[in-house]
């Protein structure tokens, strides 16, 4: 798990061509839960396609 500052997450990644996809599941201090996916590209720092659910 890793320390944020709503809760922790944990995870797992995947290297594909100039993106790395995301997938973190979630769990806030309130003790609810909720997963997270998107993707990183590595050329501009940017994260793209955001998924919550």
């Amino acid at each position: 798990f890793f320390q944020y500052e709503k809760g922790e997450a944990s995870g797992n990644y995947v290297f594909e061509n100039d993106l790395i996809l995301v997938t973190l599941q979630c769990t806030l201090k309130q003790e609810a839960f909720y997963t997270v996916s998107f993707r990183y590209r590595k050329k501009d720092g940017k994260i793209v396609d955001w998924i919550e659910g």
